[in-house]
């Protein structure tokens, strides 16, 4: 057994393990909410209770910063509930924005006194103001300092036994007061119950007020929407039902007053305040030998806006990572410890192992098993065991988070929403599944690096310094290690370059290192990468494939990062697709995105070529659409191939022409750019070769550029790597 095979054997039993875990929480969901359904005379007989006003007295924190287009009628909706005794405390924590010119506004607020009944230590509360028109609601004036400061000024000004942090920009219904109170009404050792969140986009909302559940437009938010229902109908009701819930949502909780101080409130120096609340509460009862319960309530609801782009995902979930692994590591004796009853014997290994420590495992057990289908090293047996595991299980989650929904709530009104919902059941799983593992891989790597903050931050992840680069070439060469020799052989190439722009102190240099393992049916590459521009430098990685798919046809796919993101895109990716057709024709299409700091750019491409005997060319046209305009590029490619398959000689010549703003450094560099490229690349033998590229750049209005490069190429592996090509022989497809 190869190192391969091994490792895909215990990605193997890592989704038996994770598939297994959520199934059986599942499970106790279904069962919590045949029981939840069962009681409903005695829950209306609690409505009716809390309406007569025998219920405890709530107050709402809500920390604001910068939420200045949403805070008046975030506010406006929560004056709407159903609820006889609540406050609502607006926390405006140090917002740059016109939030509390608002808020005074619309309200009406005036200076009254507010003295704080418990010393948190907090930020500096510059003011407490009220609502001369609606008494219940208040004010904090406070400098910044972040979610969890905002929540602990708000605690040491609540009067009321129970509070309820939420987000600024959730909306509740209005009755999920009267529900979320129920488990403090009926025991009296309730410290904290979570509610439901549901995904608003998409939805009708009139006056604050919830008047149509719709499924969003975009697929990205969809998406979410079946994520939102697994997390909660099938994992925290199964957790509750297990007496071992960890999570209760920062978007809408009730918590108990008293014992939230008494345990010292909210952490200030994670960016999973919510998280490590509850596992404290847990530890802090437990160690104080009290009786307890932390609860979920299904059915009390608030609706969150979730994230439309890329960007605004991959960063939730880095922090929502960042904010996991503080929680679990801040508690590690928890861990497996019976003196901490369920949640440190079931939840505490749970979240560890599988949801912790799962994104490394399961994103590499990813490229493990492409690197042995690729190699041919797997059975019909072994593909289909993965796909069940990988595939198939968390399918039948889905799918059964949104029968329960549909039994259970029936919140979407239109048939054709739930079909939509099962559908993306399937679909996830091709895509959208990697790439949120990727970002909580990237959220675990910043947090062992004690990345903090919310918002922008210093990434100094995996590929922060050379030798972390080397550790993870060497990894993913270990993958593809078990690759059958016969017509296969590594390659390792390292080039730099350099282009004059302007002034000498403007010239832009590049370094890269790669590792290519190229076997029958297509290739992987894995880079280190170094960009410095403008004196400022960017560190990353990339990984790189061809892959062969049906007769004439393969696909090619990149996907690269850098840490800070200063002077290229912090993500980018693409991936193309070949059809050979007729007498030696082939035309491709081409989808590129990158991620800036400021902007998406996508990029679409048709392109088509003629290979013939030893020339090969190709014509390929971009469009880059984007809000302030469009632009294109025209490129034309002549290639003469030498004596054997990698000597050549290639011109390039591109054209462009662009009126958008953020098309620098995607090849539509201004209005007009014109740019030729010579390439010529030898192996001397069968074992090294070289590479000149030579670049010239003109753009309107700007200094020309100029750029050259050199490639070092070594292989070893087989001697079959460098093939004669007779004048009979058509080219390849070019590198």
């Amino acid at each position: 057994m190869t190192f391969l095979d091994g490792f895909n054997a215990f990605a193997l039993l890592y989704f038996v393990l994770l598939n297994g875990s959520q199934l059986l929480t599942a499970g106790f969901s279904i069962a919590a909410l045949r029981r939840h359904a069962s009681r409903s005379r005695l829950l209306h007989v609690l409505d009716d209770y809390v309406a007569r006003g025998g219920a405890p007295a709530i107050t709402l924190l809500v920390p604001a910063h910068n939420e200045e287009p949403t805070c008046v009628e975030a506010v406006k909706s929560l004056l709407t509930l159903e609820y006889g005794d609540y406050e609502i405390l607006v926390i405006n924590d140090g917002s740059t924005d016109d939030t509390l010119g608002e808020l005074a506004r619309a309200f009406d607020l005036v200076p009254a006194n507010r003295f704080p009944l418990a010393t948190l230590p907090t930020a500096r509360v510059r003011a407490t103001l009220r609502s001369a028109r609606h008494p219940r609601l208040w004010v904090l004036d406070k400098e910044n300092g972040g979610k969890a400061d905002a929540l602990n000024a708000g605690l040491n000004h609540c009067r009321t036994p129970l509070f309820c942090a939420m987000d600024a920009d959730c909306v509740l219904e209005r009755d999920a007061l009267k529900r979320i109170v129920r488990p403090f009404i009926e025991n009296d050792t309730t410290v904290a119950a979570g509610g439901l969140v549901r995904i608003a986009n998409g939805c009708v909302f009139k006056g604050g007020v919830l008047t149509d559940v719709r499924m969003p437009d975009r697929w990205l938010a969809r998406f979410q929407v079946l994520e939102y229902l697994r997390a909660f109908l099938t994992g925290r009701m199964g957790w509750d039902a297990m007496s071992a819930l960890l999570i209760i949502s920062g978007a809408f909780g009730l918590f108990r007053r008293s014992v939230v101080i008494e345990a010292g409130g909210f952490a200030r120096d994670t960016v999973g305040e919510d998280m490590e609340l509850i596992v404290r509460l847990h530890r802090f009862c437990r160690e104080k030998k009290r009786l307890y319960r932390i609860t979920f309530v299904p059915d009390p609801v608030a609706w969150t806006e979730c994230p439309e782009r890329l960007s605004g995902l991959a960063r939730q979930r880095d922090r929502w990572q960042r904010g996991l692994v503080d929680s679990l590591l801040r508690h590690i004796r928890m861990l497996g410890n019976p003196g901490y009853g369920a949640p440190g014997l079931i939840a505490f290994p749970y979240y560890f192992f599988l949801e912790m420590l799962g994104p490394v495992v399961e994103l590499f057990g990813y490229v493990a098993f492409v690197a042995a289908l690729i190699g041919g090293r797997v059975s019909a047996a072994y593909v289909a065991a993965f796909a069940l595991l990988a595939f198939g299980f968390g399918m039948a989650l889905s799918i059964a988070a949104v029968s329960l929904e549909e039994q259970s709530f029936h919140r979407f009104r239109r048939t054709r929403d739930y079909m939509h919902l099962f559908v993306l059941a399937f679909l996830e799983n091709f895509g959208y599944r990697q790439l949120v593992t990727y970002w909580r891989l990237h959220g675990l790597l910043t947090s062992l690096f004690r990345v903090k903050g919310w918002g922008a931050m210093k990434r100094l992840g995996v590929l922060h310094r050379p030798a972390k680069i080397a550790a993870g070439l060497t990894l993913l060469s270990l993958f593809l290690a078990g690759a059958p020799a016969r017509g296969a052989y590594w390659q390792f190439s390292n080039s730099y370059e350099r282009q004059s722009y302007g002034p000498p102190r403007n010239a832009w240099y590049t370094t890269t290192w790669v590792m290519e393992r190229k076997v029958r049916r297509g290739s992987l590459t894995v880079e280190g990468l170094r960009y410095r521009r403008f004196g400022r430098t960017d560190r990353g990685g990339a990984a790189e494939g061809y892959l062969a798919l049906w007769p004439k046809a393969y696909a090619n796919a990149r996907f690269q990062a850098v840490v800070k993101a200063e002077v290229v895109p912090r993500v980018e990716g693409h991936g193309e697709i070949f059809q050979s057709f007729g007498k030696q024709w082939e035309a491709s299409f081409r989808y590129r995105h990158m991620d800036f700091r400021l902007d998406d750019v996508d990029i679409y491409a048709v392109s088509l070529a003629k290979y013939a005997g030893r020339w090969y060319a190709r014509t390929r046209f971009s469009w880059i659409p984007q809000t302030t305009g469009a632009g294109y590029a025209r490129e034309i490619a002549l290639r003469r191939y030498g004596a054997r398959t990698d000597d050549f000689f290639e011109l390039t010549l591109s054209r462009s022409s662009s009126n958008a703003v953020n098309t620098v450094a995607v090849g539509v560099t201004g209005d007009q750019t014109t740019s030729l490229a010579a390439r010529a690349q030898k192996f001397w033998n069968p074992r090294f070769g070289t590479a000149l590229i030579y670049l010239v750049e003109d753009e309107i209005g700007l200094p020309p550029r100029r750029g050259l490069s050199g490639t070092l190429f070594w292989r070893w592996g087989t001697a079959e790597h460098v093939v004669p090509l007779t004048t009979k022989e058509s080219a390849p497809p070019p590198d």
